[in-house]
């Protein structure tokens, strides 16, 4: 939508630049706190299904 208003001339292509850069920057540091969350998280669930078998 923001697109469509950028090239009708509605819109302001700077909020659109900045709005698209948050949503990349917003979905890199997305995967990288989940590669970090990871690792130990299935150190956890190894962890304590050694207590539920």
């Amino acid at each position: 939508v923001m697109a469509d208003d950028v090239i009708n001339k509605r819109g302001d292509y700077l909020s659109l630049r900045n709005v698209s850069l948050m949503m990349v920057t917003s979905r890199l540091f997305g995967t990288l706190l989940a590669q970090v969350l990871f690792i130990p998280g299935a150190h956890y669930i190894a962890w304590f299904t050694k207590f539920i078998v």
